[in-house]
């Protein structure tokens, strides 16, 4: 598996561009989607690699990610 996905990345960027223009911006509102967007990746990124260690090791080790 890759470490980086392109797709993911670019994700990120969009999100930040949504928090900064709602922050420089006083008339742009939904600033908040780009937290959600945040927590989204963030959830996807944890789901990644415990399913990458459950293939590698047939188990997860819960201490690493806690």
């Amino acid at each position: 598996m890759r470490k980086h996905l392109v797709h993911v990345q670019g994700l990120r960027g969009l999100a930040v561009l949504v928090v900064v223009l709602y922050h420089f911006n006083f008339f742009f509102h939904g600033g908040f989607i780009g937290v959600d967007m945040f927590f989204v990746i963030s959830g996807f990124v944890i789901g990644r690699m415990l399913i990458q260690e459950l293939d590698e090791s047939g188990k997860i080790n819960w201490k690493y990610f806690f």
